[in-house]
């Protein structure tokens, strides 16, 4: 296999040739396989061109090396996350957003301050104001602690998989940050965003590279 020319173009590119090798075969394993894919292609393009205040930064300096990426990359960041290019094809309230301020742990018993349990449609809000990095640094923290919760349209863990809930904290201290999205919404997603990343017109791989 040949070297990899970018972490934020060319790797995205060879996992979307992985999922559709496998897509057909994995109707019933959305959860899984999107688990299993998107640690790796959610964190791996950000932590390498991400260059924000307080965080580390990664030693090879993709974002020096990488100038129109980065640009790219910065203004994706600052903008509204259901604005995205990625998100246009979402359907409507597909994801929600919250903050439990008690009882963390099963998601059915979360509760916000105004004490709305998580399966009460008033604990979820849109996100129409929440930028693209607030969204990323959720996700990339629940991903890298393994915050993650499946369950049913109950927020229990009965039956079948319905919700994807993603949650991270300061310091674990209250309130957590809470999203929620369909596990479908969320194969979706993490496709349209490695479509978008080699997609992008701030491509700066090698024309005509093609990777092994």
């Amino acid at each position: 296999m040949s070297n990899f020319t970018n972490w934020h173009e060319d790797f995205p590119d060879r996992c979307l040739r992985l999922i559709g090798q496998f897509e057909k075969n994995i109707q019933n394993r959305l959860s899984t396989f999107s688990l299993m894919v998107a640690p790796s292609l959610l964190i791996a393009p950000y932590e390498r061109l991400q260059t924000f205040p307080g965080k580390r930064i990664n030693p090879q300096r993709d974002f020096d090396r990488f100038k129109k990426a980065k640009e790219e990359f910065d203004k994706l960041m600052e903008g509204k996350f259901e604005d995205a290019p990625f998100m246009a094809d979402a359907q409507d309230g597909s994801w929600k957003y919250g903050k439990i301020a008690t009882n963390i742990g099963q998601p059915d018993l979360w509760a916000d301050e105004k004490g709305h349990s998580c399966p009460d449609e008033s604990f979820w809000k849109g996100m129409s104001t929440l930028q693209v990095n607030f969204v990323w640094e959720c996700l990339r923290d629940s991903l890298a602690h393994w915050n993650i919760a499946t369950t049913d349209s109950l927020f229990q863990q009965k039956d079948r998989i319905q919700y994807l809930l993603f949650y991270r904290s300061k310091n674990n201290r209250y309130p957590w940050d809470a999203i929620k999205t369909t596990e479908k919404e969320f194969f979706r997603f993490i496709k349209a965003w490695a479509t978008f990343l080699t997609e992008s017109p701030a491509r700066e791989a090698l024309e005509g590279f093609e990777a092994a």
